[in-house]
């Protein structure tokens, strides 16, 4: 899979201290459909060429943090490596449904 470019709109990092708790933890968990794991996640919000908004996400929190500290984050365009983001889901956390 290329690396297309996306526009960013913001980052964030999902692990029960980053949310305030298990409890948090696993029900963003259960809505972003992602495995409990204690390290969690490192999140990128973009939005493709059409408008469509994506959540790209990597479970390797060291690089999510030094790929996003190595870019200049001011511009818009972002290329996401697709080995680090290796999931990517439709939508921002906050429009996740808990799948049932």
């Amino acid at each position: 899979m290329r690396s297309r470019p996306m526009h960013y709109c913001k980052h964030a990092e999902a692990s029960p201290r980053a949310l305030g708790g298990d409890d948090a933890y696993r029900a963003f968990c259960a809505r972003a459909e992602l495995l409990d794991r204690r390290s969690g996640y490192g999140l990128i919000q973009v939005v493709d060429d059409n408008g469509k908004r994506w959540t790209m996400i990597t479970s390797d929190i060291a690089s999510h943090r030094m790929f996003l500290a190595s870019r200049d984050l001011t511009r818009i365009t972002l290329r996401i490596p697709p080995s680090l983001y290796t999931r990517r889901r439709e939508g921002w956390p906050d429009e996740w449904v808990e799948s049932r």
